[in-house]
């Protein structure tokens, strides 16, 4: 017997990372930034903030696969005649890079205050809240560079790395019984003599 492959492929409750991290970044970096000064990376037609150099800017930067997929189909929750819900999950890690801007030791200061915080329960605890796990976070790094301007401006650089579920659900035909012939296979089917 084949078995009817699944169908209408559906993301279940995928978590808003950007929205998570800017979050995290506005409650915890310290000294505090304003929320229009935390940005994210990537992004066309996006203008660094005028008039200053207080920024961060946080960017997705891999995701990994932690393990095999996990497939789940619970036949008691649903409806006679009705296809089923198969679920499949994979857990994921997802590096997310902040980079702390400042024309003083703000901006190393921002990204020690994010490392540290992102090695506490209270991190674990914030994005449990958006349907994420915070691991750990980076040692913070100096990249200060020189701008546009020909002046230096302090960059210090962090990397969050976070866990969560992928889930797909979809829809999957199934049956909850079976109606089995018990006779005797030599009767139902009788051996034929070959010449």
């Amino acid at each position: 017997m084949t078995f009817p492959t699944p169908t209408a492929p559906a993301h279940v409750g995928v978590p808003s990372i950007y929205e998570a991290v800017g979050r995290f970044l506005l409650k915890y970096a310290v000294p505090a930034v304003p929320q229009a000064n935390i940005i994210r990376g990537n992004q066309n037609r996006i203008a660094l903030p005028k008039g200053t150099n207080e920024y961060i800017i946080m960017t997705i930067l891999n995701h990994f696969r932690h393990g095999t997929n996990v497939y789940g189909f619970d036949a008691r929750q649903v409806p006679d005649e009705a296809d089923g819900t198969e679920i499949t999950k994979e857990l994921v890690e997802v590096e997310v890079q902040i980079d702390c801007y400042s024309d003083s030791d703000a901006g190393r200061q921002r990204a020690t205050a994010i490392e540290m915080m992102a090695r506490t329960p209270y991190a674990v605890r914030f994005f449990s809240d958006f349907g994420m796990s915070c691991l750990y976070a980076d040692d913070v790094r100096d990249l200060t560079g020189v701008t546009d301007s020909d002046q230096f401006v302090n960059r210090y650089m962090t990397v969050l790395h976070l866990t969560y579920w992928v889930t797909i659900a979809q829809a999957l035909p199934w049956f909850d019984a079976v109606n089995v012939d018990l006779k005797n296979v030599d009767v139902k089917f009788p051996p034929t003599e070959k010449e």
